[in-house]
């Protein structure tokens, strides 16, 4: 009988194996092959990016920021009487939504890491959810392969994965605003009227983006924009059909979603905000007012010149997108062109085409903004890397839109598929190349890094000298215990981090004052170029000095 049910269970065990394939191709059948790529390609995106985030070193902002969570979770621990972060520096005029969950998955000690470590783990997640928000976008509007095309322009972006590895400011607020984008093109893509569901989404998208950033209130603008182009769409067809009463129902329900988008967005806003609880109205648009007359007198290094914040050219922020920007931008402008002339006008989809000039307005508004306004702004475009989501977006879809025009030569649409890979390769290898400093990127048509090193800002954040130390400890008298003393221009507490991370450290003392250390490290920026000393070391990328490690007398 056991021989039997064994016979039995290996003549079932292949009809099983053949279902279950059958299953699972079924399964992708169902959800398409871009769509199972996409998955995959996200699977092995989140690993490795978290693997990449712990390479980063310590930027500038990171140190108070850290303290800016322990106070925000004061407030609250406290019942709400702890103020010691209402007045803490100029942090009080930002919400806390980053460094008050940061600090509260800090304070379960589930995670491995070291507080800086965690928030960089944290950080990279948000850029992830950025990418995964520009293949929504793109897939809302054109479908999964154009979703899984802009995707990977994002994550080919390096300067949105060199920031995404460590700045918890600009990312978080980025990759909110790259939800932002997806609610706008959600609403200008449905048909009239406004569902409380885009309504809902849009407010939480611009609330948490608030939340980082309360400076950011031209982004509620965005879906009311996009449901009032739709509505305006839809009334002229509704008109057409004699439906008079039905655009007049349409444009009251929709005034009353957008109405009710404000309270979402201004409690998301709040929630991680103590400064703002206290005077939830008045206190917001004061910070927004702040932040708009920032003043920051410093000196950088733009274009091979030395210029003021102060006196800032109205080329800044357009010559910088231009350079660092990968060279894939520019197919996809190409084929963007070529799509363009050949398309037919009857065949345009108006639901399409608000999106897509949705996506335009988003660019171009902030563009506009600066070049108007003369903002205070620095440290090259960082403060602009909310547009990087919707720009991949309009880039995927160029791309996905000359694979898909029959008009278009086969053959010529398989040249612009292998250039595309090439290209992409090229980027990857020049990543790998900079790692773990991809933000200091500049693509191969202005020159790479070897030709605008000294013409831009690279290492502005101070991120070398991590590995800068860590050739300190290995090379500089090894094997010793005689105590040494070290110090760093304007980064004495990242060494002081470093040297409780490394057991090899404990003999190098880091110095309050420079004149007193032995081995002094110093970033190419500002006065601190000019420190004296015996270059030792530098820390290098493509051949090019980021950072020098000096022993004084």
């Amino acid at each position: 009988m056991l021989e039997s049910a064994l016979a039995f269970k290996m003549e079932l065990s292949p009809r099983i194996l053949h279902a279950e394939i059958a299953s699972v191709r079924s399964s992708v059948r169902r959800m398409g092959t871009w769509r199972v790529a996409s998955l995959l390609i996200l699977l092995l995106i989140v690993p490795l990016v978290v693997r990449m985030s712990l390479d980063s070193g310590i930027s500038w902002d990171e140190e108070k920021q850290l303290e800016y969570g322990k106070r925000l979770l004061a407030w609250y621990r406290s019942g709400f009487t702890d103020r010691s972060s209402f007045t803490f520096m100029d942090l009080y005029l930002y919400g806390g939504l980053f460094d008050l969950p940061a600090k509260l998955v800090l304070s379960t000690h589930l995670l491995p890491w070291g507080p800086y470590e965690t928030r960089h783990v944290l950080t990279a997640l948000l850029a992830v959810l950025g990418i995964v928000a520009t293949w929504m976008t793109a897939n809302r509007i054109a479908g999964p392969r154009a979703g899984l095309l802009a995707g990977m322009m994002l994550a080919l972006t390096p300067a949105w994965v060199g920031h995404g590895l460590f700045n918890c400011k600009d990312i978080p607020f980025g990759a909110a605003a790259a939800f932002v984008v997806y609610s706008t093109t959600r609403i200008a893509i449905r048909p009239s009227p406004l569902t409380w569901r885009d309504a809902w989404w849009s407010g939480l998208s611009v609330g948490c983006a608030l939340g980082f950033r309360p400076g950011g209130m031209f982004l509620l603008g965005y879906p009311v924009l996009a449901a009032s182009a739709r509505w305006v769409v839809d009334a002229v067809a509704r008109r057409r059909k004699g439906e008079p009463l039905l655009v007049a129902r349409n444009s009251g329900q929709a005034f009353g979603r957008l109405l009710c988008m404000l309270p979402v967005s201004w409690a998301a806003m709040l929630i991680a905000w103590p400064w703002a609880q206290v005077s939830p109205f008045s206190r917001p648009l004061q910070a927004a007012a702040i932040a708009r007359h920032f003043s920051w007198g410093g000196i950088m290094r733009f274009d091979g010149r030395m210029i003021s914040t102060d006196n800032m050219p109205a080329s800044y922020l357009p010559i910088w997108f231009k350079v660092t920007l990968p060279d894939i931008y520019l197919l996809a402008i190409v084929c963007a062109i070529v799509v363009f002339a050949t398309i037919r006008a009857s065949r345009l989809c108006i639901s399409r085409v608000l999106a897509i000039s949705m996506l335009v307005v988003f660019v171009a508004v902030p563009f506009v903004g600066v070049v108007v306004t003369h903002p205070i702004i620095y440290d090259a475009h960082r403060h602009f890397l909310f547009l990087m989501p919707a720009m991949a977006t309009l880039a995927g879809l160029a791309l996905d839109s000359f694979i898909g025009v029959a008009r278009i030569p086969r053959a010529i649409r398989l040249a612009m598929v292998s250039v595309l890979i090439g290209l992409s390769s090229v980027t990857v290898y020049d990543m790998r190349q900079l790692h773990p400093y991809e933000y200091i990127y500049f693509n191969r048509l202005s020159g790479g890094l070897r030709r605008q090193a000294n013409r831009f800002e690279t290492d502005y954040w101070g991120l070398t000298y991590r590995e800068g130390f860590d050739w300190v400890i290995r090379n500089v008298d090894p094997g010793h215990s005689s105590k040494i003393t070290v110090a760093a221009c304007y980064a004495n507490s990242q060494l002081r981090y470093f040297r409780t991370r490394m057991w090899r450290a404990r003999r190098f003392i880091v110095e309050d004052t420079s004149e007193r250390a032995q081995i002094h490290l110093s970033m190419l920026r500002g006065e601190c170029r000019d420190v004296p000393g015996t270059i030792i070391h530098s820390v290098e990328r493509l051949g090019v000095p980021l950072m020098y490690v000096r022993q004084r007398e």
